[in-house]
């Protein structure tokens, strides 16, 4: 089966009504755009090194256009898998990248990216459920 013909396949079964994953709905997505905003902010709000500053810039953009990406498409695999490459990386930057003495800046990167994580693994289990659903 195509892309194509998986994505009309799960746009038939989610028009259906037969579960509630739809466009812009899931609270999960919603949260990881979030907490995107929170990385990109955070640097305004905590003191940290230049490579703080850049790294939550950054990862924080990344996970905002992942999270769009997936309200917009609520089935992508791609786009979850995406935000937690880009969530696992921020949580060993700090200890690469030096910012580690700067214990808010980190303590703050290590929570926020370890719940983007669980909520990428959250939408991962939604998606694999429709999937399972529709098959």
């Amino acid at each position: 089966m195509t892309n194509d013909q998986q994505e009309q396949s799960h746009d038939s079964y989610l028009s259906s009504g037969a579960i509630s994953l739809s466009k812009w709905s899931r609270w999960q997505d919603w949260s990881r755009l979030g907490l995107g905003f929170w990385l990109v902010l955070t640097p305004f709000t905590l003191t940290g090194s230049r490579a703080f500053t850049l790294t939550d810039w950054i990862g924080g953009s990344f996970i905002i256009a992942t999270a769009l990406w997936t309200l917009i498409k609520p089935y992508s695999h791609r786009s979850v898998w995406l935000a937690i490459i880009v969530a696992s990386g921020l949580i060993v930057l700090p200890s690469l990248l030096g910012y580690i003495a700067s214990v808010p800046a980190a303590w703050s990167s290590y929570f926020t990216n370890l719940t983007l994580l669980l909520l990428c693994g959250w939408s991962l289990d939604k998606i694999r459920k429709v999937e399972e659903r529709s098959a």
